[in-house]
């Protein structure tokens, strides 16, 4: 592919290339953005949007769409309304259900369920069965609710939402199945249901490894649940080891984006709960104080529920290890924090973590 944008970029810049062949090659690059380093991404979407035609051509238009979608979604960019648009065929309206999508994802990490579920729920297919271009698109909507479900903490209707999913699920090695197999756990989890969490996981495991891939990235999601599990078996070194596998894979390539950034979060209140767990006081004073560094050089995580969940956790500790003037501080950060903060969902039994440490914290 770079052999090709060296070819081609010569002839774009003097205008000496057909449409028809600019038009696949825009095509080309943008289904190969979906792959590669964040390098590869910008270079070939920034490639084919200079090469987009006119964009009242209705074929252009729906590429032009394509671009911008691809450019958002790789730079993280907020998406609104606007973006909506009225579509004329099933490869339009796919295109307007990622759109939707995107917007009601959005919604999620404002923490506008409601409207992240109605606008979710507005797309459709465009005449009833899904054409082969909508069947992806539906999976992510039926992905999508479920997990607007799971926030909301409703973990029960969020695994049926789930097992149905996974029922109709034909390509086990996409983004989209791995999501599912790790949210699935984690609603298991949740629900106590600690076995059937690890057995999915595995499952899924195992097929990577048959396929001669041990460790895809796409995969993370995955063993960061079977961790969850495992720490909540009270298999720990098991637990850990993955933990600190994940945070090396993860950081390895220095700024982290928003979903990989999360990833990493959980597994460091893995590893800190890990040594919690286990009394390992000095340890999980150690590890909780690198979280509260972390936050402190990140403003996305300082003033919500995981510095709640920090502080009071670290209070627990300092108490077990006669700190009390650390103890005393950290447990009125907690508390400030308690009357402003709301449960959040996205690392499995977390809020009830925090339920506990918080009130021990507040304990005289």
């Amino acid at each position: 592919m770079q052999t090709v944008i060296k070819y081609i970029r010569p002839l774009t810049d003097k205008r000496k290339i057909y449409d028809a062949l600019r038009f696949e090659v825009v095509e080309t690059l943008l289904s190969a953005s979906r792959f590669g380093d964040l390098e590869w991404k910008q270079l070939s979407i920034g490639l084919a949007m200079e090469m987009i035609g006119q964009p009242e051509d209705p074929e252009w238009a729906y590429l032009s769409r394509w671009a911008n979608q691809r450019h958002i979604c790789v730079h993280n960019i907020p998406t609104d309304e606007s973006s909506l648009f009225q579509p004329a065929d099933p490869r339009e309206n796919a295109q307007l259900g990622d759109i939707i999508i995107r917007i009601s994802s959005d919604y999620i990490l404002q923490n506008k369920l409601d409207c992240a579920l109605n606008t979710v729920e507005r797309w459709a297919p465009f005449a009833g069965e899904p054409s082969t271009l909508e069947k992806p698109v539906v999976q992510r909507k039926e992905l999508l609710i479920a997990r607007i479900y799971h926030v909301k903490g409703n973990f029960l209707t969020a695994k049926g939402l789930y097992k149905r999913l996974a029922a109709t699920m034909e390509r086990w090695e996409s983004t989209t199945a791995c999501t599912l197999t790790s949210r699935l756990a984690d609603a298991c989890i949740e629900l106590g249901n600690y076995d059937e969490a690890a057995a999915q996981c595995q499952s899924n495991l195992d097929f990577w490894e048959s396929q001669g891939w041990e460790y895809p990235p796409k995969a993370y999601c995955i063993r960061l649940s079977l961790a969850d599990a495992w720490l909540h078996q009270g298999k720990f070194s098991k637990a850990e080891e993955t933990y600190k596998s994940l945070i090396v894979r993860l950081e390895c390539h220095g700024g982290l984006r928003r979903s990989a950034a999360m990833n990493s979060m959980r597994a460091l209140f893995g590893l800190a709960r890990t040594a919690h767990a286990q009394c390992n006081w000095e340890e999980a004073y150690l590890r909780w104080r690198e979280m509260m560094t972390r936050i402190a050089t990140d403003s996305s995580w300082k003033g919500d529920f995981t510095e709640l969940v920090i502080c009071s956790s670290l209070s627990v500790v300092c108490k077990k290890l006669n700190l009390s003037a650390e103890a005393h501080e950290h447990a009125t950060r907690a508390y400030n924090l308690r009357n402003t903060v709301k449960d959040q969902f996205w690392c499995p039994r977390l809020h009830k973590w925090a339920e506990d440490t918080f009130h021990d914290s507040q304990l005289q």
